[in-house]
Formats: structure tokens, sequence, C-alpha cells
């Protein structure tokens, strides 16, 4: 998105001051931005009215003359920032000259126009670090608040809205995607080395890149799958191209269905219990890098790699411009949001139809996914007396919330499986020939059909690859080479956080600026710390943590499976 495309941005008409009895207004395109009478009163008010916290970043937008900045610069305490945004030239223009005092002493940072679209990069630091740099990195920021400093919003107001509601959401992710990596970074990260160490050709997902010409049908483990099952195991399984996620393959099985393809994400032991039974499987499976290694032996056909940039590091950065990685594809935190991603990918045209069913992102009071799936299993083998069939709990946990379905059932979703419904609509909203089959579950934005039409589903040939492309033998050895450099480098870092100045040969040029090259370029070392989103070389409790995680990675890197 460009902002040469926002209807009205640039216009032939210029703002025009404006003098009052207590001080001077704006008039642009037939509108004062600001009072006749007393343009900086009503403004003021607010700010002496506003509550601002510690780690807050302040929004202004349409900041125009100025008003009300000084008193919010005062009035902010310590690790807060003040933003501006102005959507429109000719308002930038004069706001740039109104703020120059403040943008030539750093008291804020003012975005330009045609900037404001690519809001995220900024606040993440990509490919604005030169230009945007006063602005703190993102994990100084707790929440921000927006701050409608003039009229000027009133000509882009649905535009100013979205970009608020962007940021927002920015800090609020990085802060849950930190709770993520303190959780499972350690093991996404040494899941990523084993992959890449282990694995003699490591195929690319590349290789299937619009190929194929049959509709696909994607399974998900939510309980709206049963019924399409059924009704699956009476057509022609020839006519679709089955992509199911892993927790529904025992429910599979138990059909006599055998999928296409698996899509594997799951980075922990406890997918195993989904592969129970399929060590003869005829599956492709495609799987993640940070997925669990031992599951690619569940298949007699090939695994086929991609991976998810699962937090933004150097490390990754790194292996991607060594060209050693699979084809790289958004993070999107769910095997099901992923298999309807990869299916998209390897549908030939977007005239190739796909079907999905058991992405409800809701259950129904009881049960939360398919009859057949590890949990419901779980439930079966755990049921007594004292312990229910059911499982009750999760419709009054106090994140659930409740709602009336398409048939006029109750059912019940949470605030995470609502975040997955989210960003499914922003991600395939609008997608060419995307049909869900499920009847019940959350809106997911795209048509709804009925399962009668898979019936309807003629056979088609399929271009079928009769010949894997080999890896190059190159890209095999830059492998080798990437992961001896690791090595080397780990172990250099161990020698120096155990002896210090002492280490030979010596530290060049310093031991803490070598300490400092070495370790903040491999984030997998601390990402999983509380407080791992930064390389903190005078912390020495940092330090010897990072210490104890050395091991770990040269172990993975040097022991075969």
């Amino acid at each position: 998105m460009h902002t040469e495309n926002i209807k009205g941005l640039t216009s032939p008409e210029k703002p025009c001051l404006v003098e009052t009895s207590q001080g001077f207004s704006v008039l642009y395109k037939e509108r004062y931005l600001y009072s006749k009478y007393s343009p900086a009163k009503s403004l003021l008010q607010r700010v002496d009215e506003l509550t601002i916290l510690e780690n807050t970043l302040v929004v202004c937008l349409s900041p125009c003359l100025g008003y009300g900045l000084e008193e919010l610069i005062k009035k902010m305490p310590k690790n807060c920032f003040l933003l501006c945004l102005e959507l429109d030239e000719n308002l930038y223009s004069l706001s740039a000259n109104s703020l120059n005092d403040f943008i030539v002493n750093k008291s804020i940072q003012f975005i330009e126009p045609k900037h404001i679209v690519n809001i995220v990069d900024i606040l993440l630091k990509k490919n604005f670090t030169e230009e945007y740099k006063n602005i703190p990195d993102i994990y100084n920021f707790k929440r921000a608040i927006m701050l409608e400093m003039s009229g000027g919003t009133f000509f882009y107001n649905d535009f100013y809205k979205k970009i608020a509601n962007t940021i927002q959401n920015t800090i609020s992710n990085f802060w849950k995607n930190r709770l993520t990596l303190v959780k499972l970074g350690r093991l996404y990260s040494r899941n990523f080395f084993k992959n890449l160490k282990n694995i003699n050709d490591l195929k690319s997902i590349s290789i299937y890149k619009n190929k194929f010409t049959k509709p696909f049908l994607i399974v998900g483990a939510g309980e709206s799958c049963e019924n399409i099952i059924n009704t699956l195991s009476k057509n022609n399984l020839s006519s679709f191209n089955i992509v199911a996620v892993d927790a529904i393959l025992p429910t599979l099985q138990a059909n006599k269905i055998i999928p296409d393809f698996i899509v594997a994400v799951e980075s922990q032991l406890a997918i195993e219990k989904a592969y129970i039974g399929s060590k003869k499987n005829n599956s492709i499976i495609l799987a993640d890098l940070t997925s669990r290694k031992s599951i690619t032996k569940y298949s007699q056909k090939d695994v086929y790699f991609f991976y998810s940039e699962y937090t933004n590091a150097s490390f990754l950065d790194n292996a991607h411009k060594k060209n050693i990685l699979p084809l790289k594809i958004p993070a999107l935190g769910s095997v099901g949001l992923t298999s309807v991603y990869l299916a998209c990918l390897l549908r030939q045209s977007e005239d190739i139809p796909i079907f999905i069913c058991g992405l409800d992102f809701s259950y129904s009071l009881g049960t939360t996914h398919a009859r057949g799936t590890p949990a419901h299993k779980s439930r079966l083998n755990n049921s007594d007396r004292l312990h229910s069939l059911h499982n009750y709990k999760a419709a009054f946990n106090p994140s659930a919330k409740k709602y009336t379905n398409s048939l006029g059932e109750d059912s019940y979703t949470d605030i995470t499986l609502q975040n997955y419904r989210d960003l499914f609509y922003n991600f395939f909203y609008n997608t060419k020939n995307l049909y869900n089959l499920s009847k019940t579950g959350l809106n997911l934005g795209i048509p709804n059909v009925d399962e009668k039409v898979l019936s309807r589903i003629p056979q088609e040939v399929q271009i079928i690859i009769t010949n894997n492309i080999p890896e190059k033998s190159e890209n095999k050895e830059k492998r080798i080479n990437y992961i001896n450099e690791e090595k080397k480098a780990l172990s250099r870092i161990k020698e120096l956080l155990i002896n210090g100045e002492n280490t030979e040969p010596k530290p060049n040029p310093s031991l803490s600026i070598e300490l400092e090259n070495l370790i903040k370029p491999r984030e997998y070392l601390y990402l999983h710390f509380p407080d791992g989103y930064k390389y903190q070389k005078d912390n020495i409790s940092f330090l010897k943590r990072i210490r104890s995680e050395i091991d770990f990675f040269i172990k993975d890197l040097t022991t075969p499976w």
C-alpha cells in the first residue's frame, strides 16, 4: 500500500493561518482545524486531564501547529516517547515548520506521510533504522495512547483509526510473542538446528509451488470436521488433495482416509501422540524447520520443509542470506492457518478451489476437538468416576466467551482462538475460491458451502512431479559450513566466558567487544530469557545464563540424530 493511492492525500489547496483573539487557527479545505476563538484551549485541557503511565508510546495524530506538545512532553514520565503522524502532505509541511524546534531537540519523531503505511516496520526497526533511529526499540513500550491534535484527522478519519489499531496491535503482539518465546523459544531454536543439521537432503516445499490442479480439502481438528469426514469417505477421495493438520491424523486413519499431505509445525513432544500407528503412512509431510525432528520418520514418502520466521533475529537472517534455508512463509502460529497458506501456495492458480473444515476456532460445551484426536482420546483414557469424559473446564474458563453459532446452538471461544480467527480473516479475506464447509464455528470471512458440493467435484488430471529436484551439492556444503561456523563461534564464546582475559588467543579487540560481536547476532542463546529481547553486555547474570545455554546447542550441532 502506498500513500499516493490514498484519495485526497495531496491537494492543490493550501492550509491558511487565521488569526484569532487567542492565537492562530488553521483554515483548510473549508474547515477550521482549531476553534475560531480559542484554538488551544480544549486541547490543553485534554492534555491536563490525561494520565500517562511509564513505558507509553504517545501518538499525536495531525499535530498541525503543535499546540499541546510542550505540555505533553513535560507531563510524560520516564521511558515514554512522543510520535507524530500526519497523512496530509500540505499539513505535514505546515507542521514540520511549527514542530522544528521539537524535532531538532529530538523530543519527538515526526513520520513523513509516505512512510506512515510502513509504521510496523518503523516500530520494529526494519529498513528504517537510520531514518528513524531516535524512536526507542519496541520493547521499551508497554502500551500506546492516541491523541487527535487537530481537526486534520477529519480528512482521513478511517485511515487514522486503522493506523492507531496497527500501532496498538504491534506493541501488544510483541509482548504476546515474548511470552511464547520465553516458553518455547529454546525449543524452536534447537529444533531449527537439529532439522538443519540432520536432514541429508533438505527438500524445500518450493518444489511443489503452483503444481497441483486438483481441488484441495483441508481438514482441521475441530469437531465440525466429523460430518465432512463421513461425507468424504463416501466420495471419490482421489478427486481431492487432502491436507491434514497432524492432530486429525488418528481420526482420518479410523475412517481409512490417507491424506496426501500432513502439515507439521508443532515443536513439542505431545504431538507425537497424533502419529501413533502412522509408521507406514503414505503421506507427504510438510514440516516447519522448528517442528519436532522425530516426526519426519512417520512417512514412507518425502518430507518437504519450509520455515516460518518465528522471531526477528540476526541468526535467521544470516542463514537466509547463505541460501541454506527452504521457502520462507509468514509465522501464523496455527497449524490450521499454515495449512491454508500452503494450499494457496501449492495450487496451480486461484481458479483451483480450496475447501476447509474443522477450523472452527470454537467448541461446544464439553467438547473441544473432533472424536479420535489425541485430545479426545486423552479424555477417554483418563475418565473415571472423578474425571468426566467431557471437558467442561474449557467452556467455563475465565477467558471463554459464549455465543450462538449459525445453527442456533451455543458455542464457546476464547481470546486465543479469536486471535487466530482474526489472523485468518486478515490473511485470507477475499482469497479467491476459498470455501468453508463447516456449519459451526466462528465466521472466517469466506463463503460457506454445503458438504454436498464435494460429491460434485469431478476427478481432475493432476500434475505429477515424477522427478524430485535434488538439492544442489553446493547448498549442502553451505549448510555444513554454516553449522561448523556456529560450533566454532559457540566454542569461542564458551572459552571467553570461562577464561575471560586469559583466553588464548587473546580477546580481540577486547573481551567485552568480542563477546558482544559473537553473542549479539546469535539470539537463540538468549531470546527465551524473560529479559532476552536485547543483548545485555554489562549484566553478569545474563552472561552466566548464556554460558549455561551454550552446551545445549554445541551438543545439538555436534551429535548426529
